[in-house]
């Protein structure tokens, strides 16, 4: 006896992910500003800056190898995520702590199974979208029968 899986597939708008990496980038020239404000030493701002711009240039790029890894996110009613390729690929995927769905919007912060830790920015509505509203009973369900990580 075959049973259908309940199951959400979304897939990422590219112009929230284009926003999200410009605002990434900004974050980080932002940063270097304020160190360069900092009142200290200049040896003591010379390393702080190479930390912050490395730090905001690995996470800019972690970023965009998910999402160039993640055509569609499918989240399965156990809780299961996997990330659907451009081929139609799957990928298993960890919902990391921090992950928030709200009515319109989701965050959700993943890993896939090589380490690489990536966010992704989803927006919906359950009124025009039944993915969207699959995946907000899936997620509410979640949190109420006990789901991983505290936010699903």
């Amino acid at each position: 006896m075959s049973s259908t899986v309940y199951e959400a597939e979304l897939a990422p708008d590219d112009r929230i992910r284009a926003g999200l990496l410009a605002f990434a980038c900004a974050a980080t020239l932002t940063g270097l500003l304020l160190i360069c404000l900092l009142p200290a030493i200049a040896a003591l701002k010379l390393a702080l800056v190479s930390l912050w711009l490395l730090a905001g240039v690995a996470e800019i790029a972690a970023f965009r190898r998910g999402m160039a890894r993640i055509y569609r996110i499918r989240i399965r009613s156990d809780g299961r995520l996997l990330a659907v390729d451009r081929a139609g690929a799957l990928s298993p995927l960890t919902l990391l702590p921090g992950s928030v769905v709200l009515e319109r919007l989701a965050w959700l912060r993943v890993k896939f199974e090589d380490g690489l830790r990536c966010g992704e920015l989803l927006a919906g509505s359950a009124a025009e979208n039944e993915q969207w509203r699959r995946l907000l009973v899936i997620w509410r369900q979640r949190r109420l029968f006990g789901g991983t990580s505290g936010s699903c």
